[in-house]
């Protein structure tokens, strides 16, 4: 029997629509928080700076990524190549007090290969030797490269500030 004035039938509705409620609340709540801590990158270019990624999940929340991990950043200085404020993935490689070493033949991080050459000068207009440099990572800076011989990275753009990062990034595919 339906009550006059109501118009949900007492019996087993009301628990239902309390639980697809309470349900509701709870996936907009969750969305809602993923699409505020998290990023998905997809990378189009041809030539990839990691060549075995396409996609990146960016944890917009984490702290710095530890030696070996991939840090995601707005590239700011790097024009003509790639606008102000395009997002980019590196693999972080150099932090604060370590000792960064570019040649024509390698880049060094404390004494450890990371990088070999500098196949983009040309490309850039530039010798190799413009981009040779030997220096300590300052407070609030870091150094990434890619894997692929032409990832235009820090041996060419230089370091990356802390106010640049976006978060750490992990591999998808």
């Amino acid at each position: 029997m339906i009550k006059h004035g109501s118009w949900i039938k007492p019996g087993p509705w009301r628990p239902f629509l309390l639980k697809a409620t309470l349900l509701t609340a709870t996936l907009a709540f969750s969305l809602d928080y993923v699409a505020k801590r998290y990023r998905l990158g997809i990378d189009w270019q041809v030539e990839r700076c990691l060549p075995d990624t396409h996609a990146v999940l960016i944890d917009l929340r984490s702290d710095i990524p530890s030696r070996g991990g991939l840090i995601a950043f707005r590239g700011q200085g790097l024009e003509p190549l790639f606008i102000d404020g395009t997002h980019m993935v590196k693999i972080l490689v150099g932090l604060p007090g370590d000792h960064v070493e570019v040649t024509s033949d390698r880049t060094t991080v404390n004494d450890v290969v990371v990088a070999t050459g500098l196949h983009l000068a040309k490309r850039l207009g530039q010798p190799s030797e413009v981009f040779a440099r030997s220096f300590i990572v300052p407070e609030g800076h870091y150094f990434g490269v890619g894997k692929s011989d032409n990832s235009f990275d820090s041996r060419y753009f230089g370091l990356i500030r802390q106010d640049q990062i976006i978060g750490k990034a992990w591999r998808l595919g």
